[in-house]
């Protein structure tokens, strides 16, 4: 969305590209912040996060993350899938492929 009003929303459609994949994980109900990826089973990544809010307010969360981005989906024991969000908005510099071909070099 590039912008909204009280009645009417509008966006940009000229972007050809898909840049957001989501990616259902199997995690363990006993541990969801163990998930598995083909035979082997992997932790999640937790980073805790303060938020400032006005008034000089803040709020604590915790972010997991994946090989394949944050988990966007909550995590309670007793869950048997979770969802992870990967664009190149979440994507950190190192995880970044050399042969990747959307990256361009302008050197």
């Amino acid at each position: 969305m590039a912008g909204h009003t009280g009645t009417l929303a509008w966006g940009l459609a000229i972007f050809p590209i898909d840049f957001v994949d989501l990616f259902m994980l199997r995690v363990d109900p006993e541990d969801p912040t163990r998930y598995m990826v083909g035979d082997q089973t992997l932790e999640m990544e937790e980073e805790q996060l303060v938020i400032g809010l006005p008034e000089s307010r803040f709020v604590r969360k915790t972010v997991y993350r994946t090989i394949f981005g944050p988990v966007i989906t909550g995590l309670e024991k007793g869950i048997r899938g979770a969802v992870a969000l990967r664009s190149y908005g979440t994507v950190r510099g190192e995880e970044v492929a050399d042969d990747d071909p959307y990256v361009f070099s302008f050197s």
